[in-house]
């Protein structure tokens, strides 16, 4: 089915860990951390999306993941997270 509202499936696929690493390496400064997030802490999209500095609470190491009705989440941060912070 083809339309003006229709949506094309698209293929997703898992990076392999060196494409992780190659990120990281030529990522820089808020970028750098932005894409460790992404990839230590296991946001979902929707959540990346509205992520927020102000959901870091860096004297606990952890991400306060705001959800709309249901309050917050609590992950902790990864080792790899804080050194790059």
């Amino acid at each position: 089915m083809t339309g003006a509202n229709s949506v094309e499936p698209c293929e997703h696929r898992v990076l392999r860990p060196h494409e992780l690493r190659a990120i990281l390496d030529v990522a820089e400064g808020e970028d750098r951390a932005f894409f460790a997030v992404l990839i230590f802490a296991g946001l979902r999209r929707g959540e990346a999306y509205r992520m927020q500095w102000d959901w870091f609470d860096e004297e606990e190491d952890l991400l306060r993941v705001k959800k709309a009705k249901r309050g917050s989440s609590k992950i902790p941060l990864a080792p790899a997270i804080a050194q790059i912070g």
